[in-house]
């Protein structure tokens, strides 16, 4: 009895993944492939289309966008006492940039102010440090 000789489809490197978690995730890892190549898209496999101008995460958090600068004014209205002398100045700080009392173009940190808040990463954070 002769074997066939090895194909694409008989390679050792392209077998079929063992066990049906395996086999979902093999899917699953092909349709992101197809989806970032532009050859399906979110909405053709049943899922809502992003609105582009509703935000990042405006399906998670429910409400108006608000500004970190608007943010900042919230919170600090909400603080009492030793609460509010205690974060005022990182809330500023973050809000504002530093130092607070120079024109905006001779700051050292400008501040998120004018950032969505749902837009904030935290590489934006580790650059205030």
């Amino acid at each position: 009895m002769s074997h066939p000789e090895p194909t694409a489809a008989t390679n050792s490197d392209t077998a079929a993944p063992a066990g049906p978690l395996a086999e979902y995730a093999a899917a699953m890892a092909k349709v992101r492939q197809l989806v970032d190549a532009g050859l399906v898209t979110p909405e053709a496999l049943g899922f809502q289309s992003p609105v582009a101008a509703a935000g990042p995460a405006a399906t998670l958090v429910p409400g108006e966008r608000i500004t970190i600068a608007d943010l900042a004014t919230k919170t600090l209205d909400g603080l009492k006492g030793g609460t509010k002398r205690t974060y005022r100045s990182y809330i500023r700080f973050l809000a504002e940039g530093w130092p607070l009392d120079v024109p905006p173009e001779e700051k050292v940190y400008p501040g998120l102010g004018e950032k969505w808040a749902d837009e904030v990463l935290p590489s934006h954070l580790e650059e205030a440090l």
